[in-house]
C-alpha cells in the first residue's frame, strides 16, 4: 500500500507533509463550521440581506488590502512564525466569538468587528500557508502536493458545513464557533512543532519591503500568462462569488429548508468543486488550458442564473 501510495500520490511520501495537510483538514473543517454558523446567526440578529453582505465585505476587507503585502512578509519572514502567529490570532477571536454567543450577549456590531479582526489574521497567514506547501515535498512533486491541499480544502468545505447545519439545528449555534477556535489552536500546536525546511527566499530581504512589492507588479506585467491568470481569478470573485454571504437568505426563506439545509446547500459547492478538480485531474492529467477555464467560468455563470430564480431545492444544490 505504501508502494502504490508513493506511485500514485507522491507528495504523501513526505511525512512532514502528511501532517501539514491533516492539520490543514481540521482546521478548514472548523473555518467552514464557523461561517456557516456567522451567516446564520447574523441573518437570525438582523434579518436582513445588506447585513450578511457587510459581514462578509468586513471580513473580506483586509484581504483586498494586505494581501500583497503578506505576501511579501511570507518571502522576509519566518513563515512558520507567521501561520503560528495567524493561527492563534483566529482562534482567539472565534472564542471570543463562540463565548459571546454561548453567554446569548452576541450583537450584530460585535460580529462585523470579530469577522475583521478573523479577516485580518487569514490575509496575513494567508500567502504563507500557500508558499509552504511548495517546500514540503521534492519539486518534482509539487503539482500533486497542491493537488492534494486543494482536495483536502474542498472535502473540508463538504463535511464543515454539514457538521455546522447539524449543530445549529439541534440548538448549538456557538458549538461551531467553539470547534472553530478549537480547531485553530490545535493547527497552532502542529505547525509550532513542525519540522520545516529553512527559507530559501531571505535574499528578498537585501531590498526594501517596497522594492520588493515593485518586484511581484513588474514580473505580473512582463508575463502575459501570469496576468491573464489573475484576471480570471479576480473576475469570478467580484461576479460569481458573491452570492455565497446570502445563502442563510435562500435556505430560510426562498427554499424553506432550515439550518440543516444551508449546511447541506454549501457542502453541494464543495461536491461540485471537488468533483470538478478530480474531472480536470483525470481527464487532463497534464495540467488545465484556457479553454478549460473559460468553459469552467461559462458553465458556473449560467449556474449562478438558473440558481438565482429556482425554488426547488434538487435544483439549487
Amino acid at each position: 500500500m505504501r508502494s502504490t501510495r508513493s506511485q500514485r500520490l507522491p507528495a504523501l511520501a513526505s511525512p512532514v507533509f502528511r501532517t501539514f495537510l491533516g492539520a490543514a483538514f481540521v482546521g478548514n473543517i472548523g473555518g467552514w463550521m464557523s461561517a456557516t454558523a456567522q451567516g446564520w446567526l447574523v441573518l437570525g440578529l438582523t434579518d436582513s440581506a445588506a447585513a450578511l453582505g457587510l459581514t462578509s465585505a468586513a471580513g473580506s476587507v483586509p484581504t483586498l488590502f494586505l494581501s500583497l503585502l503578506a505576501g511579501v512578509l511570507a518571502d522576509r519572514l519566518d513563515r512558520r512564525r507567521i501561520l503560528v502567529g495567524g493561527q492563534l490570532a483566529g482562534g482567539a477571536v472565534a472564542a471570543l466569538l463562540a463565548a459571546l454567543t454561548t453567554s446569548g450577549r452576541v450583537e450584530y456590531w460585535q460580529v462585523i468587528v470579530l469577522a475583521f479582526l478573523a479577516g485580518y489574521a487569514t490575509a496575513i497567514a494567508g500567502p504563507a500557508i500557500q508558499a509552504i506547501v511548495t517546500t514540503l515535498v521534492p519539486r518534482a512533486d509539487i503539482g500533486n502536493a497542491v493537488a492534494l491541499n486543494s482536495a483536502q480544502f474542498n472535502l473540508s468545505r463538504i463535511l464543515g458545513p454539514m457538521a455546522a447545519g447539524i449543530a445549529i439545528a439541534a440548538g448549538g449555534l456557538a458549538v461551531a464557533f467553539w470547534v472553530n477556535a478549537i480547531a485553530l489552536f490545535f493547527v497552532a500546536i502542529v505547525l509550532a512543532r513542525l519540522q520545516l525546511p529553512p527559507a530559501s527566499a531571505m535574499r528578498a530581504v537585501e531590498s526594501s519591503m517596497w522594492s520588493n512589492l515593485v518586484d511581484g507588479f513588474r514580473f505580473v506585467h512582463a508575463d502575459r500568462m501570469v496576468a491573464v491568470l489573475l484576471v480570471l481569478t479576480i473576475v469570478p470573485g467580484l461576479f460569481l462569488l458573491n452570492y455565497l454571504p446570502l445563502l442563510p437568505l435562500y435556505a430560510r426563506d426562498i427554499l424553506g429548508i432550515g439550518a440543516e439545509g444551508l449546511g447541506v446547500l454549501t457542502a453541494a459547492i464543495g461536491i461540485g468543486a471537488l468533483s470538478g478538480a478530480l474531472g480536470v485531474a483525470v481527464l487532463r492529467p497534464g495540467g488545465g488550458s484556457g479553454m478549460l477555464a473559460i468553459g469552467g467560468l461559462s458553465v458556473g455563470s449560467l449556474a449562478l442564473v438558473v440558481f438565482g430564480v429556482s425554488t426547488a431545492l434538487p435544483i439549487s444544490l
